[in-house]
């Protein structure tokens, strides 16, 4: 059973569905069958935690367009699969989205649990090695638990899917090819955006599959001059340093509405 929405999350919801539109608290107050200072208090704790929510006098409450907080609520209104067919959770950090996915996947976590963190301190990467994970981008791990057709196919398979999935996501949602290395990254203009890491869990004799872990990493609105040294000529974002006129050309290209067209594909 769902876990019944606070009175923030249905609000979060409600602004979520009216980006960049003013509803009034009395209307968001009729709605959701809340108080007018129910609704006062809610506002103020999502500005609290980062939400940008531009309010005016007689107009009301407005979630503005540059928002680009990750949210279960943000990300929920671009899902276009049943909403029993993923678990999303979201957090401010981990030190690994794969790890707390792995975790979850040994305890019998369903197929469909997504894992998402705005940032990682300890971000995994290919052969033991890590990943730049700070603040402005997508790092996210599903879990997945192939059906009997699929138990047996190499692991590798389920990377590339993952690899296609999040470019024909960054192509719908940021209006960017991405090219697929062999290795699963997706490079923009030469440059590292994506990073793939499959992990998965079974049995040794068969080498059937009983479960796996997508994580996918992406720099979305890392700005160049952030990234480490050794990366500075590899590593690249989407859009290296959000700006204004990212807004005006792309109003719907944020981190939830591309964490939900990797999910609709993967799912």
């Amino acid at each position: 059973m769902a876990e019944k929405e606070s009175s923030r999350e249905r609000i979060l919801s409600l602004l979520e569905q009216n980006r960049g539109v003013f509803v009034s608290g009395e209307q968001i107050a009729e709605q959701l069958n809340i108080s007018r200072n129910s609704v006062w208090k809610a506002v103020r704790a999502l500005r609290k935690e980062g939400y940008k929510i531009a309010a005016v006098t007689n107009r009301g409450y407005n979630l503005t367009e540059d928002n680009d907080k990750l949210s279960v609520q943000g990300i929920r209104q671009y899902l276009q699969i049943p909403g029993n067919a993923c678990r999303i959770q979201v957090y401010e950090e981990l030190p690994s989205t794969n790890l707390t996915a792995k975790e979850l996947a040994l305890q019998g976590a369903p197929h469909g649990t997504v894992i998402i963190a705005e940032r990682q301190t300890a971000g995994a990467g290919r052969a033991s090695g890590s990943f730049f994970s700070p603040e402005g981008g997508l790092y996210m791990s599903l879990v997945i638990r192939p059906d009997d057709s699929e138990k047996g196919k190499n692991k590798e398979r389920f990377a590339l899917r993952a690899a296609d999935s999040a470019a024909q996501a960054v192509e719908e949602v940021c209006g960017v090819k991405a090219e697929i290395q062999n290795s699963g990254d997706l490079l923009l203009n030469g440059r590292k955006i994506c990073g793939i890491l499959t992990e998965s869990g079974g049995e040794i004799e068969t080498g059937m599959i009983h479960w796996l872990v997508l994580g996918i990493g992406i720099h979305f609105s890392t700005p160049a001059d952030a990234f480490p040294e050794e990366l500075k000529d590899t590593d690249g974002s989407i859009y290296p340093g959000i700006n204004a006129e990212h807004y005006i050309k792309h109003p719907h290209a944020t981190r939830n509405h591309l964490a939900a067209a990797i999910i609709n594909r993967i799912l």
